[in-house]
Parts: structure tokens; sequence; C-alpha cells
């Protein structure tokens, strides 16, 4: 179930995905914007630390990617204009990995098999977000079919190793 879970978790969040509208249009804050960017930081955090999502995919999520490159490009030139942007995107990522890491380790040590099935959904949906499309033509199929006959092997034999190590 917590796999279904974690799917529909990152089909969800790969439809919200509207893009960056208006990436870079400014760089002026209000009250709001900075809660925006600081609840960005923390949601971009807390999906660096589980495997399957992005943190910029997150922060293209929330819209302010395109606004957060260009802030770091200012700064880098040297405008510190961009740098509000930045401090409250950077607050934020350290408060969401500080809070996301004790909500992570108390699930894991509480509820260890459903949180590995949640993150194993969150690998499978993330799929979705990357999938390409299924393949044109028949050579593109074959090739398909042998990449992941031979991922599927080296996955195996690497399980089998680590197992026999252990």
């Amino acid at each position: 179930m917590m796999v279904i879970a974690g799917i529909a978790i990152l089909i969800v969040i790969t439809l919200m995905n509207n893009g960056d509208k208006h990436a870079g249009e400014t760089l002026t804050l209000s009250t709001s914007l900075i809660i925006k960017y600081f609840i960005a930081g923390m949601c971009a955090s807390s999906a660096m630390l589980l495997p399957g999502i992005s943190g910029s995919f997150m922060l293209l999520v929330f819209g302010v990617y395109g606004t957060v490159m260009l802030a770091i490009s200012e700064v880098v030139k040297l405008n510190f204009a961009g740098l509000p942007i930045l401090l409250a995107v950077g607050f934020g990522v350290l408060a969401g990995f500080i809070i996301s890491s004790k909500i992570i380790q108390y699930f894991l040590t509480h509820h260890k098999l459903m949180t590995f099935a949640l993150i194993i959904g969150f690998v499978v949906g993330s799929l979705f977000a990357v999938f390409p499309g299924l393949p044109t033509n028949i050579v593109m199929w074959f090739v398909s079919l042998v990449v992941f006959i031979i991922g599927f092997i080296v996955s195996l034999t690497l399980g089998r190793i680590t197992a026999e190590n252990e």
C-alpha cells in the first residue's frame, strides 16, 4: 500500500509542475514571496534526502527555480540584489534538512518496512517524471528491451554478491 502511495505522490507532484512561467523576471521581494521561497527551500531539501525526488524539481514545482538561478548568477557577478532570495531559500533548505532528517529517522526507527515501501514507491513514481515515452520504431523497442535485460541482470548479480558478502 505504501509503495502505491509513494508512486501516487510522485505522479501528483509531476503533474503539478507547471514550470517556472515567470522565471527571473524580477528579484524584488515581498513578505509572501519570502515565505514562498523559504517553504520551497524546505521542500527541496526534504526531497534531496529521499531517493526519487529531485530538489531542483521541487523548486520547479513551486515555480521558483528560474528566479533562484537568476539570483545565484547575479550574486556571482557581485550584484547582491538576489541575496535576499538566496537567504530565504537557504534558510528554508537548512530548516528542511533538520526537520526532515528527524522525521525520516523517526519513521525508519519505528516504521522501517512501511518507510522503505514508501521510498520504493517514490523511486518507481519518479520514473513517470523522467520517462521519455514509448519507442517509436522496432529498433528502439529492441534496444530498450536489451538494455532493460542487461540492467536487470546487473542488478540481480550485484544483489547476490552483496548477500553473499554479508
